[in-house]
């Protein structure tokens, strides 16, 4: 349809998360009232959602492997899919198997902050949890795009680094690799 802008609405499903990220208020050891949705809960929300006109839903969660990994968003994913038109997700970032998983569950989409591409900063912010792990965060968008997701958004978390500007043309650059390298995903 030549060139478009996709709105979506962001539905928390979850802020239990094991990772300690210096700039999150989701970090494991902050001192915050956790809650997970179940699948009824998600569902009203979504129905909240669609009745205001959104057809486009970014689930979100914490990185809790245990209590909101594949199969807790497979679920999810599911009992949505009756609900919302396009789904997308914002999580931890998973391997090749588990986003065919995730597709498979009618996932569409995986946005993926990279927080900063550099990485001494990224070190700097992200003290504890598997998140820790630059490569595979930075690789992820790939792994999205090989396991068939139809969209894959990337970003920076302007303000980590001292220069928004490195952030901006690095995210530009990555951007440009991945439409390039792989075409069959927006």
């Amino acid at each position: 349809f030549g060139r478009t802008m996709h709105l979506y609405a962001p539905v928390y499903l979850s802020n239990e998360c094991l990772t300690t990220c210096g700039y999150c208020g989701f970090a494991r050891t902050l001192p915050v009232a956790r809650k997970t949705l179940g699948e009824a809960e998600a569902v009203r929300e979504a129905r909240h959602l669609t009745a205001q006109g959104f057809r486009s839903l970014l689930l979100l969660t914490g990185e809790h492997e245990r209590l909101t990994g594949v199969e807790f968003l497979e679920r999810h994913l599911r009992v949505l899919a009756g609900v919302v038109p396009s789904i997308s997700i914002e999580v931890q970032v998973w391997g090749e198997a588990e986003y065919r998983r995730l597709r498979a569950a009618g996932c569409e989409g995986v946005v993926i902050y990279q927080e900063t591409y550099d990485p001494g900063r990224y070190a700097e912010v992200h003290l504890g949890g598997r998140k820790r792990n630059y490569r595979w965060r930075l690789l992820g968008p790939e792994r999205a795009a090989r396991a068939g997701m139809r969209r894959v958004g990337i970003g920076a978390l302007l303000g980590l680094h001292d220069d928004w500007r490195f952030e901006a043309i690095v995210v530009a650059a990555h951007a440009r690799f991945l439409m390039r390298r792989y075409w069959r995903s927006q």
